[in-house]
């Protein structure tokens, strides 16, 4: 072997450990880049979980509330319907018909109205933990994605191979759109 072929060899070497920490720094970068966005979504999809159990939480409350309303609704005009059957003599007469009058008008006034009010709020409350339920798929999706992506950068540093940053990379894409339409909602994911 001659100098100059022994120089050329050292100079291959060093381009490719240029090379390799060219590779390991971008690598390093991406990295840093999709641990943010997992970050995020982990975040995201917490925060979104507990708005979920929230709004279940809340619309069985409702219903809760209404079904009470309606059973206080019915009881008054059965006692009202009682107090107009049977027969009364005098001034019980008089206040039986004052008490079963308002009674039914407590029953259509206060109840009727309040079932009127809340079966409304209980279904938009459940309106929101479904648009939550589908928005929560699609970060968990996110963190998946982004998590493998992570992954593949990490082995591709090891094996100093560009098509494994490359393909974390287009994961990491993925796993960013998943989480942009976790928030904006853009293509409806099937749960």
């Amino acid at each position: 072997m001659e100098a100059h072929e022994a120089l050329e060899g050292v100079e291959k070497t060093h381009h490719a450990t240029q090379s390799h920490h060219g590779l390991a720094r971008l690598a390093a970068i991406v990295v840093a880049v999709l641990a943010a966005l997992l970050a995020v979504a982990s975040l995201m999809a917490s925060n979104t979980t507990s708005r979920i159990l929230l709004d279940q939480q809340r619309a069985s409350d409702t219903y809760n509330e209404m079904e009470a309303n309606s059973l206080k609704r019915h009881m008054n005009e059965n006692t009202s319907s009682l107090l107009r059957a049977i027969p009364a003599q005098g001034t019980s007469a008089t206040a039986a018909l004052t008490t079963a009058t308002r009674l039914d008008t407590l029953a259509a006034g206060k109840y009727a109205a309040a079932e009127d009010r809340l079966l409304p709020r209980a279904r938009d409350l459940e309106h929101q933990r479904d648009l939550a339920e589908v928005s929560d798929h699609s970060y968990h999706l996110s963190e998946v994605t982004l998590q493998i992506a992570i992954v593949l950068v990490s082995v591709a540093i090891l094996a100093a191979r560009s098509l494994l940053v490359l393909a974390g990379g287009a994961l990491g894409i993925l796993g960013a759109a998943l989480l942009a339409n976790g928030y904006w909602s853009f293509v409806h994911l099937p749960v």
